[in-house]
């Protein structure tokens, strides 16, 4: 039987297929072992077993610690099978979900804090997407090397100064 450290030698080593498997022996008797399930699935994805590489890192995404690894890691995988609408509509529902979990933060603000935005939640919530989409388009552009956090905190304290307005006016 492997254990977890004979696992990640064998992906040390760039040995993907025995890695795969010496990280599945440990979720046999460890589930929900978060190490050995994102290995597995990253060791799948290398030795190009994609279609299985796709179901880990739907595994892994169930996992809220690597959920956004897991998750680009498997439209990455996605892309490589040709399955572009696939992941385009991946992609889609991603940005969705991420819209929802800022209208709910917008709303928890307003009473927790009491700041409200000086637009509507709604518009408020896709204006916040826009500029983190707009930082990650740049972190792609310059190959990966911009990164999005890049001059964020001087960026944002000058949009939270015309964004949010006292929710008792």
């Amino acid at each position: 039987t492997h254990s977890l450290r004979d696992a990640q030698k064998l992906q040390q080593a760039q040995d993907w297929a025995p890695a795969a498997g010496a990280y599945a022996a440990v979720l046999e008797s460890e589930p929900d072992n978060i190490t050995a399930v994102f290995g597995q699935a990253y060791c799948l994805h290398m030795s190009g077993d994609y279609g299985a590489a796709i179901e880990a890192h739907k595994r892994a995404a169930m996992f809220p610690q690597i959920r956004g690894i897991a998750q680009y890691n498997l439209g990455c995988a996605y892309a490589l099978t040709g399955e572009t609408e696939r992941l385009h509509k991946r992609i889609q529902q991603l940005f969705d979900r991420l819209e929802t979990q800022l209208k709910q933060i917008l709303r928890e603000a307003e009473v927790s804090e009491n700041l409200r935005p000086a637009i509507t939640v709604t518009a408020a919530a896709n204006l916040i997407l826009a500029l983190a989409e707009g930082k990650i388009s740049q972190f792609v552009r310059s190959e990966f090397t911009r990164l999005p956090t890049a001059n964020w905190q001087e960026q944002w304290s000058v949009a939270a100064t015309v964004f949010f307005r006292d929710s008792t006016s």
